[in-house]
């Protein structure tokens, strides 16, 4: 019998920026591992090659809300031609009524436990429009991804091991994808998956791999543990929160498993924000001592911190705080931008409540809706030429050569070793260009 096709599609936005793809679309290659065998499924990212359509029974496209308008296009093209499409993600999720304008199938939320009745319906000529999840998946039963289909080009793996936040901070769509339980998948899956991964670096796609209670802990305890056992041998980046600087137990093992840098969240300099509508009250004490970051790169761990500027609590002085804070806390790498209403988001939903979204023609204007586009919203404190003029400036303060040599000297300082700063310096050099392909798209957008 003749195998029926899927084929996977990865958008990318109308404006790549630089470095912007280091990993695969990890639910793609979810995906692909559960369909049946009864199929062929090709992986296709438009980061390395150039979208065309070809002959196969089925499409599926994964977007977030930047690639959107993209992944529409794409599935007109398929639609032409008399091939079903089906959307998932985060944008399919959180704006379902307008992604069936334009796909023929949207997949809302997780799709583990959907999948076998799409491709049931499917085969039967009983497809719905509509399809999601009753119940928040059970991490056990996802798979490996499908190392094999993926383009060889990622220079970095990504692994999912948890899934959910209670935390619910107005800006973050995670719990509106994913819901507000913390659920963890079993860790001999994940060590498993780790063996398979043919990268030597990796990404763990984890809101909060440390999680919130004594137990999550213990288990992020036993992962790397197991990690060791296994002799892992790959060295990774997590994202976890502030509170992993309390435990130096986990922080000396979780360097010893591999890890080398700890994104957080630390958001804004300034408590008023922390403590306003952001709803990261949490890290107000952390920022108040100023010596969670120093606890956790004594180790060897380096520390990545994201921060949001134009805040309706930000004022002028919000750029130049946000830089103090920086070099406060003696980072190694920082990531900055303005506030994002995404779909999705408590914070979407109060900025359209209270008239204040600049861009609402959408699909059309969904473009817009990523860091390097501002502002999208009218502003409380500050002129949209104030936080343009300031997020330049701070980008430019923090990916100057002066201060990327800075950094790396620190890394080397607080660990002791070489290597660390080098990658410190990489790093940022690398994330440079990324913040001046920026600085410039901006420029042209100015003179235009």
């Amino acid at each position: 019998m003749k195998k029926r096709k899927l084929v996977l599609w990865n958008p990318k936005p109308f404006e790549q920026e630089v470095g912007e793809r280091l990993y695969p679309p990890l639910s793609l290659g979810i995906i692909a591992s559960l369909m049946p065998s009864n199929w062929e499924v090709v992986i296709r990212d438009e980061f390395f090659e150039e979208f065309r359509t070809e002959p196969c029974d089925l499409v599926g496209i994964t977007a977030m809300t930047c690639h959107a308008l993209r992944a529409y296009e794409m599935a007109d093209q398929f639609r032409k031609m008399g091939i079903t499409t089906m959307m998932g993600g985060i944008h399919a999720s959180v704006c379902s009524e307008e992604a069936l304008e334009f796909v023929d199938v949207v997949v809302k939320g997780e799709v583990e436990d959907v999948l076998n009745e799409i491709i049931s319906d499917f085969e039967n000529n009983s497809l719905k429009r509509l399809y999601e999840a009753k119940e928040p998946v059970d991490l056990a039963k996802v798979p490996q991804q499908a190392f094999h289909l993926y383009n060889p080009k990622y220079n970095w793996g990504i692994i999912q091991t948890t899934r959910g936040c209670a935390a619910n901070c107005e800006f973050c769509a995670v719990t509106a994808l994913n819901g507000a339980t913390y659920r963890k998948r079993p860790v001999d899956n994940v060590i498993e998956e780790l063996k398979n991964m043919p990268q030597k670096s990796f990404f763990f796609a984890d809101d909060n791999l440390l999680g919130f209670s004594h137990d999550d802990h213990q288990r992020f305890k036993e992962l790397c543990e197991k990690m060791i056992e296994s002799n892992i041998n790959k060295i990774w980046i997590a994202q976890v929160p502030v509170q992993f600087s309390d435990n130096e137990e986990l922080i000396k093992i979780a360097q010893k498993a591999g890890c080398i840098g700890v994104c957080i969240g630390i958001e804004s300099g300034s408590l008023a924000v922390l403590s306003g509508k952001m709803n990261k009250r949490m890290n107000v004490k952390y920022l108040e001592s100023a010596q969670f970051a120093k606890k956790i790169q004594k180790h060897g761990i380096q520390v990545f911190g994201s921060f949001i500027v134009g805040n309706d609590e930000d004022g002028l002085d919000c750029f130049k705080q946000t830089f103090k804070t920086i070099k406060k806390l003696k980072l190694a790498m920082a990531h900055v931008g303005p506030l994002v209403p995404y779909p999705g988001t408590r914070l979407f939903e109060r900025m359209r409540a209270e008239g204040r979204l600049i861009y609402t023609n959408f699909p059309q204007d969904w473009k817009h809706y990523k860091r390097s586009k501002f502002p999208l919203y009218k502003l409380s404190k500050l002129t949209s030429h104030q936080l343009k003029d300031g997020t330049i400036w701070l980008w430019k303060k923090l990916f100057s050569r002066f201060s990327i040599t800075q950094r790396a000297c620190m890394a080397f300082i607080s660990t002791g070793k070489l290597k660390n700063a080098k990658a410190v310096y990489r790093i940022n050099k690398e994330w440079g260009k990324l913040y001046n392909s920026r600085i410039k798209n901006l420029k042209l957008e100015n003179q235009s």
